[in-house]
C-alpha cells in the first residue's frame, strides 16, 4: 500500500482546518468514505446488459434471466451459511431444533426450485449432481468422466436430509475444464462480477460492524463499566450480536474469495482481496490488547486499506486509482492526528502541572518564614526556637522543590525539537548529579518530619 505524499497530507490538514471552521457544510475528515460501488449497483449493471442480449437473442429461453440465476444461487449460499451458523448455536430446548427445521425445510423447497432452473442455464451440473462421490465442497476436486450433456430439464435426483449441506454448484464449484466447454462465457463474466461485488460488500460489513463494537466498547468502558451486573450484560449482549455479524460476513468473503480463485486465479483483484486472516479483523484504531500498544506504533489491518472497484467491474481490479486509496486512509490518519493532538495537549497539561508543583513548594517555603514572626514569646530560647523550626520547614519545601526539578529536568531536556518550560530557568543549576544526592538526603529528612509539621502548622497559626 502506497503512503500518503507530502501534497496528500497537506490537503488532508486543509480539510481539517475547514471543517474545524465550519463542520455543517465541510465535509466530515473523521467520517470514513462509504463504498460508491454496491451489489446492487452490480446488479443493475448486469440487468443491462442482459436487456442487450435479449435483444441480439443471445439470452437462454427461459423466464428467469442468468444473472437473476446467479444473483438467487448466491442468497441460498448466504442462506446455507446462516443456517449453519445458526445451527451451531442451537441450545437443546425443543423450540430452538423445530426453528431450524423449519428454515431447513424452507430452505430445502427454495434449492429444488433453483435447480430446476440450474438445469436451463448449467446443464453439466445435472450429471455433476448424480455422481456418487460428489464432494460437499465448493470446488470438484477431479474432472470425471461424462457422457452427452442434454438441455433438456432432468429429473431431480434425491436430496441430502440437510438443507445446508447440499452442494449448489455454482459456476466457481464447476471444474475448469468443464466449466470452460459446458458453461457460456457470458454466465461466467456474470458470476465474476457478482462474487468481486460480493467481496466488496463483505468487507464493507466487516468494517461498519468493527466501528460499531468499538463504539460499543469505548461506551461501555466510559459509562457502563461497575454499574452492576445487569447493565454490563446487556452490553456484552449488544457486543456478542455483532460479533456473530462479524463472523458471518468474514465467511462471506472467503467465499467470495474462494470463488475467485477458481474463476480468475490469475485475476488484478488479488492486489485487493488478500487472504482474510483471524488477526486481520481489528480496528479502527489501535489492536484490542488492552492498550499495550501505544497509538503512534500500531499497524493499520489492510481490510481499512481497500479502495473499492471503480468504472467497469469487469476491469476495474486493472488500474487501482491512488487517489481512492488515499481517501481511505485519511480516516485513519485524521484520528491518528487527532490522537496526537490530545497527546501534545496532555504534554502540555503535564508541564504545567509540573511548574504549579513547584510553585506551591516555593510558596509553602515562604509561608513558613512568615511565621517566625507572628509570635512574640518571652522567653528568647523559645523565639529561637520556632524561628529555627520554621526555617527547617522552609528548607524542607524548598528541597522538594529542587528534588522535582532535577529529576524532571533531564527528561524534559532529552526530548528533541521542544522547548524547555519557564521554570526551568529557576532550578538550571541544580540539575547535576551531587545535587541530586544533596537533596535525596534532604528529602529523607522532610519526610520524617512530615507528620510532625502537620500538627504544629495549626498551632503556628
Amino acid at each position: 500500500m502506497p503512503s500518503p505524499s507530502r501534497a496528500a497530507v497537506s490537503q488532508w490538514e486543509a480539510d481539517l482546518e475547514a471543517w474545524q471552521d465550519d463542520p455543517t457544510s465541510a465535509p466530515d475528515p473523521y467520517e470514513e468514505p462509504r463504498p460508491t460501488v454496491t451489489l446492487k449497483a452490480v446488479r443493475l449493471q448486469i440487468a443491462e446488459e442482459e436487456a442487450i442480449e435479449r435483444r441480439n437473442g443471445s439470452l437462454p429461453p427461459h423466464e428467469v434471466s442468468p444473472g437473476v440465476f446467479l444473483q438467487v444461487g448466491l442468497d441460498l449460499e448466504e442462506q446455507q451459511r446462516a443456517l449453519q451458523a445458526m445451527k451451531a448455536k442451537m441450545s437443546t430446548g425443543e423450540n430452538s431444533r423445530a426453528a431450524v427445521q423449519e428454515k431447513r425445510n424452507t430452505l430445502q423447497h427454495c434449492i429444488l426450485l433453483w435447480q430446476a432452473m440450474q438445469g436451463i442455464h448449467m446443464p453439466i451440473t445435472a450429471l455433476l449432481r448424480n455422481l456418487p462421490d460428489l464432494p460437499n465442497g465448493p470446488t470438484l476436486r477431479s474432472s470425471p468422466t461424462l457422457p452427452a450433456v442434454s438441455t433438456t430439464s432432468p429429473s431431480l435426483p434425491s436430496l441430502p436430509t440437510l438443507a445446508e449441506d447440499i452442494p449448489l454448484l455454482l459456476p466457481s464449484a464447476i471444474p475448469s475444464e468443464l466449466r470452460l466447454a459446458h458453461l457460456s462465457p457470458s454466465l461466467l463474466d456474470k458470476a465474476l462480477k457478482l462474487r468481486l461485488a460480493q467481496a466488496d460488500d463483505a468487507l464493507d460489513d466487516i468494517r461498519r460492524y468493527r466501528r460499531i463494537i468499538t463504539g460499543v466498547r469505548e461506551f461501555t468502558r466510559l459509562n457502563i463499566s461497575g454499574t452492576g451486573q445487569r447493565t454490563t450484560g446487556r452490553a456484552r449482549s449488544v457486543y456478542s450480536a455483532f460479533q456473530d455479524k462479524i463472523n458471518h460476513a468474514a465467511e462471506r468473503y472467503r467465499a467470495a474469495r474462494h470463488a475467485l480463485l477458481s474463476l480468475d486465479p490469475q485475476g488484478e483483484w488479488q492486489t485487493r482481496f488478500k487472504d482474510l486472516q483471524r488477526e486481520d479483523i481489528r480496528g479502527p484504531g489501535r489492536p484490542d490488547d488492552n492498550n499495550q500498544t501505544g497509538d503512534g506504533r500500531y499497524e493499520i489491518s489492510w481490510i481499512w486499506l481497500v479502495p473499492r472497484v471503480s468504472g467497469d467491474i469487469a476491469d476495474g481490479c486493472q488500474d487501482l486509482d491512488p487517489t481512492e486509496l488515499l481517501n481511505n486512509m485519511r480516516h485513519e490518519w485524521a484520528t491518528s492526528k487527532a490522537r496526537a493532538d490530545r497527546w501534545r495537549e496532555e504534554v502540555e497539561l503535564l508541564e504545567e502541572e509540573m511548574g504549579r508543583i513547584l510553585e506551591f513548594f516555593e510558596w509553602k517555603a515562604r509561608w513558613w518564614r512568615d511565621q517566625t514572626g507572628r509570635r512574640v514569646p518571652k522567653c528568647h530560647t523559645l523565639a529561637s526556637g520556632l524561628a529555627a523550626y520554621a526555617e527547617k520547614q522552609a528548607s524542607v519545601f524548598e528541597g522538594l522543590a529542587v528534588r522535582c526539578a532535577t529529576l524532571w529536568l533531564p527528561h524534559l531536556r532529552a526530548r528533541p525539537g521542544y522547548s524547555l518550560p519557564t521554570w526551568s530557568t529557576r532550578y538550571a543549576e541544580y540539575a547535576t548529579s551531587e545535587v541530586i544526592e544533596d537533596t535525596t538526603a534532604l528529602l529523607v529528612m522532610g519526610e520524617e518530619t512530615t507528620s510532625e509539621s502537620s500538627g504544629d502548622e495549626s498551632d503556628s497559626t
